[in-house]
């Protein structure tokens, strides 16, 4: 997220197979979507608000991440902190 706020803005979606690109949803929509919002407001800075929607394809609800072009330089999280 922190690198498409940096670049040009660009959609993450969470609950897609990553080799045959379908759909598989994702368990517990509406606390996965407070997990990640709690995550992005914890551990970047300066802040990011990126559009998190949930939608349903195929009968499986998926999370889209809309993140926008930033006028901020983002900074991503350091695992040695």
């Amino acid at each position: 997220m922190v690198a498409f706020a940096n670049s040009a803005g660009g959609r993450m979606i969470i609950g897609v197979d990553d080799k045959t690109r379908s759909p598989v949803g994702i368990k517990n929509p509406l606390d996965e979507e407070e997990r990640l919002c709690n995550l992005i407001a914890d551990s970047i800075s300066p802040r990011l608000v990126p559009n998190v929607e949930m939608t349903t394809i195929e009968g499986n609800t998926l999370l889209m991440v809309d993140v926008f072009l930033s006028g901020s330089r983002h900074i991503a999280p350091r695992d040695d902190l």
